[in-house]
């Protein structure tokens, strides 16, 4: 689990481009709804924009596309992180909304 939890995702490299619009675009329609905070897919998605690489983020929305999720993603990866997804609930831990270190799907 340690050595998944060190491994960094491939680069974008010189071809990382400024995402600068793109995440003020997201941080306005963030604010136009009311939030003054992101959820997990929308921060790596700001991050991504300017090239910074993230680990992969599938959103599944009822148990069976979790289990589907999960197989694609341990084609690749030793363990995967099922997390819950809300705008409502920062800290996903303090609700039983984090299952770690998942070794098949």
């Amino acid at each position: 689990a340690q050595r998944a939890l060190l491994r960094t995702p491939s680069s974008h490299g010189e071809a990382a481009t400024s995402g600068r619009e793109a995440v003020l675009a997201l941080f306005r329609q963030v604010a136009r709804e009311g939030r003054r905070m992101l959820t997990e897919p929308e921060a790596k998605a700001a991050i991504s924009a300017y090239g910074i690489p993230v680990p992969e983020t599938i959103i599944a929305r009822s148990p069976a596309k979790v289990g589907q999720a999960a197989g694609r993603l341990l084609k690749t990866s030793e363990q995967v992180v099922v997390k819950l997804l809300s705008e409502a609930i920062s800290h996903k831990s303090d609700v039983g909304g984090a299952v770690l270190g998942i070794a098949a799907a």
